[in-house]
């Protein structure tokens, strides 16, 4: 999939009942992207196939793939993406699915 940073910004008219976040991709949601700013951006990664049991590690990786297909918006430099650690810090947030609803 693609998501631009300028549409990050949530709506809460979804089109479906799924408590995931929603884009609408409308130019009049869009929000201005500040080089070097702090940005919050939400989307799901929907479950596929794999359910990982007590113990085990996930490894995310975040890359982009698509630079043949869609065209950068307005910098003719390679994008930067950075990860917060402390105060503000980026996160994942995963499903939990308790014993009792196997």
């Amino acid at each position: 999939g693609h998501l631009n940073f300028s549409h990050r910004k949530l709506s809460d008219e979804k089109p479906w009942d799924l408590d995931i976040p929603y884009h609408t991709f409308r130019t009049k949601d869009m929000l201005e992207v500040v080089p070097g700013e702090k940005m919050d951006l939400s989307f799901a990664l929907l479950p596929v196939s794999v359910k990982l049991p007590a113990g085990y590690r996930l490894s995310i990786a975040i890359a982009g793939q698509d630079k043949d297909t869609f065209m950068p918006y307005g910098r003719d430099q390679d994008p930067e993406l950075f990860i917060f650690r402390q105060a503000g810090a980026s996160f994942v947030e995963l499903p939990v699915i308790n014993s009792a609803n196997k």
